[in-house]
């Protein structure tokens, strides 16, 4: 049945609630038996609908749990431009002389692996809003059929009205053979207005869900279209870094003396690091040896110099949690990895015991898990560092704190705030980040859990 025919038969309908006499006693009792049936196919496309509305909810389930997952990578992605921005505001306070260093060479390392880590959550964004879309035209589609099946089921409802017409509910009332019948056909009556209401109304309604959802398609559409540009622009940026790096390695080529000042100072930060935290261990052996010394002293007057050092038992299993610790801070991106790393054009190797992570300047350091502040010391390269250590012998360290909000033997649970990062030496904020197990140090990306 045609669009024009269909809204003929509504207007028609709205005028027939109250019964034409136009046919015979006979024709009148076929009428009462359609009826009957228009009555009961009413209540099919009500049936069709109610079955609908589970598939819908699961649909709207499904859009809701995506609709919170891309916000959440836009609020990361929020965070990580930051971070961005951070760099390039000290970037653009260096003069032209200290432009040309190792430390605007890590600033830009730093920025091109910020800006990839945007690509490759926009390209995540992308994947579940693809998934948004297509959840959202099958729904579309879906009502679309219902709406059609409605349609139909009306257009039966008002030809049977023209060809089994019924005298006026008086002449149909006091025409039948019984008190009991009458009060049947009073109800049927009854029945067959309100169902012609019913159905006009359900009909507008589902007008009105399709129109819904085609503007929420719209939307996703262009969503879409934003998300494609914001890609292309990274995409421009991060090709501007790579260029502006390239030209800054053939300047530090030029001038090897300066260049080899500045590996050599950059390999003797991250050794005083690393003594500093060797004797930070030592001193906690130290201090177990001197209690320990000196209540055996008290007791018997004998030393127990060559036992194993008892640290303080702490419960729990840390190496079942391998591929699992939260993250020392919300929302960061490492952008130095553990281990060896090479940059061949300029012929330097440097080590890395641990990770470092971009995050927000002043942002929380949280404990990854259960365990006791072993000791808090400071660096002036690398801030205030915090070692916290675990069951099982294992070590956790966290460095570039600006501030320390723990002291020293506290216990502390995972996802206690143990301090603040600490801004870099090439400008952005930065936790340094390691996970040791005795005196053997493990790369953390395999302990963190993956985002």
């Amino acid at each position: 049945m045609g669009s024009s025919a269909f809204f003929i038969a509504e207007k028609k309908v709205k005028d027939l609630y109250i019964f034409k006499s136009r046919h015979t006693q006979d024709k009148m009792k076929h009428g009462w038996i359609y009826a009957i049936i228009i009555i009961a196919s009413f209540n099919s496309p009500q049936l069709f609908a109610q079955s609908k509305k589970g598939k819908f909810k699961t649909h709207d389930a499904e859009l809701s749990q995506l609709t919170k997952e891309r916000q959440e990578i836009e609020k990361n992605i929020a965070t990580i431009e930051r971070q961005i921005k951070a760099f390039e505001r000290e970037l653009s306070h260096a003069d032209e002389e200290e432009k040309i260093s190792l430390r605007t060479l890590e600033n830009l390392d730093n920025q091109i692996q910020l800006h990839r880590e945007v690509i490759r959550q926009t390209e995540i964004s992308q994947k579940k809003l693809a998934e948004q879309i297509a959840t959202t035209t099958r729904e579309l589609e879906e009502t679309k059929h219902e709406l059609e099946t409605m349609k139909k089921s009306f257009a039966r409802y008002a030809v049977g009205i023209y060809k089994f017409g019924v005298k006026r509910d008086l002449e149909v009332l006091f025409s039948s053979g019984s008190f009991n019948q009458a009060l049947v056909r009073a109800e049927y009556i009854k029945r067959f207005q309100e169902a012609g209401k019913i159905k006009i109304q359900d009909i507008s309604e589902k007008k009105a869900q399709i129109a819904q959802l085609q503007t929420e398609l719209d939307a996703r559409f262009a969503e879409n279209e934003k998300l494609l540009e914001q890609r292309r622009y990274q995409a421009k940026v991060l090709e501007g870094r790579r260029i502006e790096r390239e030209k800054l390695i053939a300047k530090l080529r030029k001038d090897k003396r300066r260049l080899q000042s500045q590996i050599a100072q950059r390999q003797a930060q991250a050794k005083a690091l690393q003594d500093t935290i060797q004797k930070m261990l030592f001193a906690e052996e130290e201090a177990i040896k001197r209690t320990r010394e000196a209540k055996a002293k008290a007791q018997s007057n004998r030393t127990h110099a060559n036992e194993p050092i008892a640290y303080p038992e702490i419960k729990g299993d840390f190496e079942k949690y391998k591929g699992k610790l939260p993250w020392p801070v919300e929302e960061g991106v490492i952008i130095k990895t553990f281990g060896e790393s090479e940059n061949k054009e300029l012929k330097i190797v440097t080590f890395n015991n641990g990770v470092d992570i971009s995050a927000t300047v002043g942002a929380t350091v949280f404990a990854v898990a259960q365990g006791v502040v072993s000791q808090i010391g400071f660096l002036p390269t690398f801030g205030n560092i915090i070692i916290v250590r675990h069951a099982n012998a294992y070590l956790t360290v966290y460095a570039n704190l600006s501030e320390v909000k723990v002291a020293k033997g506290e216990s502390v649970s995972a996802g206690q705030a143990l301090g603040l990062v600490g801004k870099s030496a090439q400008g952005g904020g930065l936790v340094h980040f390691e996970v040791w197990h005795g005196r053997n140090k493990y790369d953390p990306e395999l302990w963190l859990a993956q985002k």
